[in-house]
């Protein structure tokens, strides 16, 4: 747990001044992760937004702990 917030904010300013990636290389970064997890099995193809309802209400309820 994070208990100086002050430190937190310096960290993520300091961290996201010195990151060099665009956000379309970012996604292609993300399109090439989900390929992989594909040919892994870990995902299917058929639909990623399946279950996506699910898993949202559980981040919900899983945040508000």
């Amino acid at each position: 747990m994070i208990r100086d917030n002050e430190y937190l904010k310096r960290f993520n300013r300091k961290f996201s001044e010195k990151e060099l990636i665009s956000l379309d290389e970012k996604f292609a970064l993300m399109d090439s992760m989900h390929s992989w997890a594909v040919e892994m099995g870990a995902f299917s193809e058929e639909n990623i937004m399946e279950g996506i309802e699910t898993d949202i209400k559980m981040a919900r309820v899983i945040n508000l702990v």
